[in-house]
Formats: structure tokens, sequence, C-alpha cells
């Protein structure tokens, strides 16, 4: 910044400023378009204020490192070089004692640039203030320890009078740093005064027009003349130049719209500047315009990049997940621990954290049809081996499991995430000693089949950790896994399968692919398996989409459903024929037709006939699978025994119309 500094053409961020002074405000956050003034009029303020005011150790996180040096240069430096009340107190010469050009020190403090790529530079210090410049561009997950800006927060924990200062440009809804802070803030706008009617409110795009020339064709801005732009008052309809929207905009004042709980929340976008051409209404028009025509073409990045950078917004995706609310709708009554009628198989899938882990059983079923046996989390120290942790998961591992017809069932196949560095040794431990009982340890990747064999061990290489242990890790792909069940266009994936009751209740129904779950189910089940959504991600290939998980929800639910997928996979549910089946659905008549069924475990209200028997069928192993031999060809003398009307919905006739090869 050189030459004196002035408040003219950005009124609005003074008052954001001015803000640190106001009684019980612990952080600012601000919800911006790009390149509105901020780092020049917020964030070198403050640091300035902060050096010649209230000194204290000061730290600013920058999306990488390089940025910081960047700021330095271009702004910090010139603004302190200008600032004769601040050149005596800050050092610029790398020649003194410890400056470099990410570290200053100066009278009671100093200041530090850091970069959110090294958690050992956003851990190294306790600070008092701190500032985020971009935080939707900042490290999500650094080195598995979490988002960079929760780390630099904990920094602050020795001061009690601390500042957070964060300011950025939100990304796509539901991953927005940003807009996730700016929930927990009083949300002020600046709030505009019309010159016509008196009437104030904040400036909104849809009150943005432009002429139209019906006689003019463009190949892109068709009709349209963004060069005409104007503002439209929402109260008395009377019509802003720029030159009368900019003078509306310096008379303005910002107002709280949410209450207040310590963090002030303020939003800008383009409309609101008075920085030059680049902000005026006619340039925002024609971004709009020719965004517009490429999202039509196909290509919705320009439409991204406008809603982001001129609007100040974040872009939505739309998810064809169901809310949480239809999930909860669709619960059905069995009992929790409990696998339903259907269910001939039990799998489990296990994500470990660094407090917890997470354990979700299913039971399967024709079709891939499944059932959600048990949901929850067992709490203690997963790294460390004799914790009670790994001996509860065991227990709940191994336990028996009571199906619906009396009999008992046993997990066959576990899925054990082991792509957490913190805690994978203790995961390859625990799956050694149980992986004759079906535990595998698997590592999640972006691209493959969901199910494939894990590359052998080499001798002749230098073994992994998990080859020390004399494992095979097995790769999950875990990108085709969420689209299966979360699905990415608009008809959705499993978890969408539904059908309406003639009363119009929404249930889930039967069928293959269905995904079930009891009313007793913890809670907080229905929003980790829709955790995520399925969108563009910075310093990714432009037009690819990855899934990613939503700022401050939780996936454990999703990423365990995924694992007994493939827990599934590799015991070949999905590869079963009629007659595998029937063998399965055979053992767990067994208790009806001796005799032994534990009525309490059937449907409510149920009152139909035992189970009959079936024609017994000759087993042949075949690698993990047992194949069946088909039962004796049935004729019109000697029709086959219908089963229970309770297990109607397992049937599944040639002529049914199921598409099979879908669930391969």
């Amino acid at each position: 910044m050189f030459g004196q500094f002035s408040w003219t053409l950005v009124p609005y961020l003074r008052g954001i400023v001015d803000s640190i002074f106001e009684e019980g405000v612990r952080g600012i956050r601000c919800q911006k378009s790009a390149q509105v003034g901020w780092s020049e009029s917020v964030l070198c303020n403050l640091l300035c204020y902060i050096i010649d005011v209230m000194p204290a150790p000061t730290m600013v996180l920058f999306p990488k490192l390089d940025k910081g040096k960047e700021f330095n240069l271009e702004r910090f430096e010139p603004t302190i070089e200008s600032t004769p009340r601040l050149a005596d107190k800050v050092p610029l010469k790398t020649r003194e004692k410890g400056i470099t050009q990410t570290f200053k020190r100066f009278p009671g403090g100093w200041l530090k640039f850091v970069g959110s790529h090294s958690a050992d530079s956003v851990k190294s210090s306790s600070v008092r203030y701190v500032f985020v410049e971009e935080p939707d561009d900042c490290e999500q997950d650094v080195k598995g320890q979490g988002r960079a800006v929760k780390l630099l927060r904990e920094r602050l924990k020795t001061y009690y009078d601390t500042l957070s200062v964060m300011g950025g440009t939100p990304t796509l809804k539901g991953l927005s740093a940003i807009e996730d802070e700016m929930r927990l803030t009083d949300k002020r706008r600046w709030m505009v005064p019309c010159h016509h009617c008196g009437d104030e409110a904040p400036l909104v795009w849809d009150n943005v027009k432009w002429l139209r020339d019906e006689t003019r064709k463009h190949e892109v801005y068709g009709d349209a003349l963004p060069d005409t732009a104007y503002y439209v008052c929402g109260a008395c309809g009377g019509s802003w130049s720029e030159a009368e929207k900019n003078a509306n905009v310096r008379r303005g004042h910002w107002v709280a719209t949410a209450p207040f709980t310590g963090l002030a929340g303020f939003y800008v976008w383009d409309a609101m500047s008075g920085l030059g051409s680049g902000a005026s209404l006619a340039e925002i028009a024609r971004k709009n315009i020719e965004a517009v025509h490429l999202a039509n073409q196909g290509d919705v990045k320009a439409l991204v990049e406008f809603t982001n950078n001129q609007l100040g917004l974040a872009f939505e995706y739309k998810s064809p997940a169901p809310d949480v609310e239809q999930l909860a709708a669709r619960a059905e009554d069995y009992p929790e621990l409990t696998v339903p009628w259907g269910g001939l198989g039990l799998t489990a899938g296990v994500d470990v954290q660094g407090d917890r882990i997470a354990l979700l059983v299913v039971g399967w079923g024709r079709g891939e049809e499944c059932w959600v046996v048990y949901w929850g989390e067992i709490y203690g120290n997963p790294v460390d081996h004799n914790d009670e942790v790994w001996a509860e998961l065991e227990r709940m591992l191994f336990r028996p499991y009571r199906h619906a017809s009396g009999a008992e069932m046993h997990a066959e196949a576990t899925s054990i995430d082991a792509g957490d560095g913190n805690t994978s040794d203790a995961v390859y431990w625990f799956c050694r000693q149980h992986r004759y009982r079906g535990v595998m340890a698997i590592r999640g990747v972006e691209t493959g089949e969901i199910y494939r064999q894990p590359r052998p061990i080499d001798p002749s290489r230098k073994l992994s950790k998990a080859a020390r242990y004399g494992l095979q890790v097995y790769p999950v792909g875990t990108e085709k896994a969420k689209d299966l069940l979360i699905g990415f266009s608009e008809h959705g994936g499993r978890l969408q399968l539904s059908e309406r009751r003639p009363d119009g209740a929404l249930v889930t129904g039967s069928g293959p692919g269905r995904v079930h779950w009891s009313r007793e189910i913890r809670g907080d089940f229905y929003k980790q398996v829709t955790a995520e959504i399925k969108a563009p991600m910075k310093g990714r290939p432009r037009g690819k989409l990855y899934w990613q998980v939503k700022q401050g929800w939780r996936n454990e639910g999703l990423d365990c459903l995924v694992y007994n997928v493939h827990a599934s996979r590799k015991l070949r549910f999905n590869l079963y024929t009629e007659a595998q089946w029937m063998l399965r659905e055979q053992k767990l008549r067994q208790p009806d037709l001796i005799g032994q069924a534990a009525t309490a475990f059937k449907p409510a209200g149920d009152t139909a006939a035992p189970l009959p028997a079936t024609e017994p069928m000759a087993e042949v192993a075949v690698g993990d699978v047992i194949e069946t031999a088909a039962p004796p060809v049935q004729t019109r003398a000697q029709p086959r025994a219908r089963p229970d009307p309770r297990l109607a919905h397992l049937d599944m006739p040639a002529d049914a119309g199921v598409d099979t090869g879908h669930f391969l």
C-alpha cells in the first residue's frame, strides 16, 4: 500500500475493522467475492494496528507458504515502509537477527506467516492473534491431523483475550470452510439506502437488470446488452445508475441479522465495490451471461467461478441422496442386533478414528439387498494394542447375532480401515490376530473396483508396514462404492431406492439393492451416510468430480457402509446363484424344522405357519464360496413347496424383470 490510505471507495470494509473495538467480539469472519480490497484494507490495517497499539505474538495462515511471501513483498513491507510510525518498529532487512520474509519482530511481539500444508508450522507457537486468508483453499487434512484452520485455532489457548480473523471466497456449498464459519456469526449485511424512497436493504444479485435488443443476435450474449446494466430498488422499483449505486453504498451501514455469539460476520460481493470497472454492474452482467452460455454448453465451471468470485456465494451441487428426514421416516420395525427375514449372510465394516472405533454390522440377501443390524461406536485409545477398545470390538464382531428365524449368525467377513497412519499399526495387529476369522485390513483408493485382490507380498522388495505383520492390504474403490450407494445422477443410488404406499407414505420396500435400517438405530446414522457430495476439487483436473465430506459433518457411517459392501464382495454375495441363497436359507430354517424357533424374534403380529423343509442340496467348495448343485426339477405333479409368506419378498423368479446384471 503506497501513499495515504483512504476508506472512500470501501466504506463497508472500515466497519469490519472497527468491529474489533466492540465489546464481546472475539472473532471476525468475512465471506466475500474475489478482489474486494480485503487484504489491503482489513488484513494490513489490523496487522499494523496490532504492531503499533496492542503488540503480541501473531500468526497469519495462508493456503501455501508462497502466498505468504507474496503478501509480505507486495503488501505488508510496502505498508510498513510508507508508514513512519511503524518503520522504526519493524525491521525488514533480512540480515537482522531472525528476520525473514515470513517472520518479523517488533516490540512486544512477533509476526509469522505460515502455509497450511505444514503441520509443524501451524502447531509450532502459541499466539494471541490469528488471521486466516482464504480458508477454503487451506489444507483440509494436514497429515491426518485435521483441518489447518482448526489446528491453528488451538494455538490461542494460552491467551484469554484472543482475536481470530478469517476472510475468504467460498467454493462449494457444504464444502466451504468460510461458509461454515459464517453460520456461527451474527451475519451482518450492508444496508444500502435508496435515493428515491429512502428504503434500506442489502444489495442482491436478482435486482441487477439490463436492457435487451430483440433485433440483435450475438453468439454468446444473444439479445442482451450487458453495458446497459443498472440496479433496481426492491421497494420502489426505482433504477440506479452505476454512479448512483456507488453513492448509495457509501451511505450504508452494517446491520446484524442473527443473534450475536462473539463472532462478527460480514458478507461482501462485487456490487458493493467502487474499486473500478472490474466490479461494475456492466462487468458483473457480462460475466454472468458468459457463464450461463458455457453452462448451457455443458461446462458448469464458469458458472461456479461466477458464483464464487463475483457473488461471493458458495455454488450448490445438487446431491441425489435423500435428506436426513426422509431416511428417518423410512426406518423399519425390527429389533437392533437382530437379522430380519431376508438377511442370509452377515458382514461388518470398521472405521478407526483417533479416539474411537465405529462399527457397522450388515445382513445381506438376494440381489445385495441389505439390512443394518448394528451401528455404534466404541470409545478408547485405538493406538494402544491392549486398550479395552479392541477387546470390546472383538466381542461385538464375533458375538452371535440372532436371526428372525431363531438361528444364530456370525459375521463372515470384516473390513477394517488401515488408512490412518497413526492407528495403522494397531489395525494390522488386530487383523493378524483374527485374519482366519475373515478380518481384512483395507485402504481406500479413488480409482478401481470396489473389491479386488491385494498385491502379493514380495520378499525380494522392501516390506511395507502391513507386510511386516504378514498381511496383505485390500484396496477399496471408495469412489465407485459411493457412486453405488449415494449416486451422482438425478436418480441417485441405493440409499434413494424406495416406493410410495397407497396411503402416501414413502417406504424402502423390498427388492435388489435396497438398504434397510431399524427404528432403534442411533440417530446420527442418517446424517453420516449422507455426509458427502460429489463435486470438483481444487487442485484436481478440471471437469472431474470427487466425493468430499461436507464441512462440520462426520462420515464414519458412510465409510463403514462402504466397507461392508467390500466385505460382501469378498464373500461374492453379488455373484450368488439362487441355489446358493436357497442353501443358506435352508440352514437358517433348521430351528423351525426341529421345533426350536424363538418366537420372540418373529415380526410383530406374525401368525404365519412354520417354514417348510426344502429339498437338500449337495455342497461343492469353490474358492471362498460354497456352490451348490441345482435342486431336482419340479413337475406339475410334484410342485415345489411354497416358502413362508414372511419370505415371499425373497423369491426372485426369472421373469420378475430384475436386472441382476446391475449388481454384478
